[in-house]
């Protein structure tokens, strides 16, 4: 890692243990956007969202983290803290013994799993933990899990339903922006298809609905992607289902039998549309 990176971490860590989440939000965002495969960059982001009160949107990057870096025993121990904060204590549990599995020696993991195995249920959920001195930031020493403070209660950030609004009309935006895809190619399958057929009133009539059809799908499926913050898989899965629902609107209205080859063009087209979708939500804070 280059030099001007580890600085930068390092001054994202630095916010994090004064508790300056959205400072350190902000700072690590714009890296993270350039770098999505770094799990380094994505891990101390998705701290400073779960410290932020954004819980959901950062157990989902801590995830992300994990998925990047399979044998990073620190990067499950975070999301670990993560979810027990959120209530989730039996993920929690699993994640501590993934995290040992890798590292058997993970000083933190023991701790908090022997803490989480050994205090009553209700007594583990009245006992939030301490996201700043609690979660090992990398390049610092492991801490300990402290069994007798109760630690600083997050509340939801106020920004929280106004991003989930912009969330929501960027994804309208650019789901309408990337079916344009699907507007094209079906417009030219279906102009291919039956130029020698129609009269050019029924074709310009069919090509507006095409049109029609793909942006609202479009316009959905990017609605969808960007307010489950999804990445490019989640984006491909709805792509998918918007060409599918596609499909039969297509069979509904002009009773194409046709089903197989369009089956798989709608497959194929939805995958690409939902990707770039998906490839866009992971590059919106």
């Amino acid at each position: 890692m280059d030099e001007t990176t580890e600085a930068l971490f390092s001054e994202v860590r630095a916010k994090l243990q004064s508790k300056d989440a959205a400072g350190a939000m902000h700072q690590i965002w714009p890296y993270v956007s350039a770098h999505p495969q770094d799990g380094r960059g994505r891990s101390l982001y998705g701290l400073a969202l779960c410290m932020s009160g954004h819980e959901k949107e950062g157990i989902a990057e801590l995830k992300n983290a994990c998925t990047l870096m399979p044998t990073d025993a620190q990067a499950r121990y975070n999301l670990a803290v993560a979810l027990h904060q959120n209530g989730q204590t039996a993920l929690a549990k699993e994640e501590l013994n993934r995290a040992l599995q890798i590292d058997p020696n993970h000083a933190s993991s023991i701790a908090m799993l022997e803490k989480l195995q050994n205090a009553p249920a209700e007594i583990v959920m009245a006992q939030p933990v301490d996201y700043a001195s609690q979660m090992p930031l990398y390049g610092n020493p492991q801490p300990t899990v402290n069994q007798g403070q109760s630690g600083m209660q997050f509340q939801p950030a106020a920004t929280t339903i106004t991003s989930l609004f912009v969330r929501c009309f960027l994804g309208i935006g650019w789901g309408a922006a990337y079916a344009q895809y699907w507007t094209l190619w079906t417009n030219v399958w279906f102009i291919v298809l039956n130029i020698s057929s129609s009269s050019l009133t029924d074709l310009v009539y069919n090509c507006l609905f095409y049109a029609v059809a793909c942006t609202v799908m479009g316009s959905l499926v990017g609605m969808v992607v960007f307010l489950l913050r999804g990445n490019r898989q989640t984006g491909m899965i709805a792509g998918v289902s918007g060409g599918i629902l596609l499909l039969i609107g297509e069979v509904f209205f002009f009773h194409d039998t046709s089903v197989l080859i369009n089956a798989l063009f709608w497959y194929f087209t939805g995958r690409l549309v939902g990707y770039r979708i998906g490839l866009k939500s992971e590059r919106t804070p």
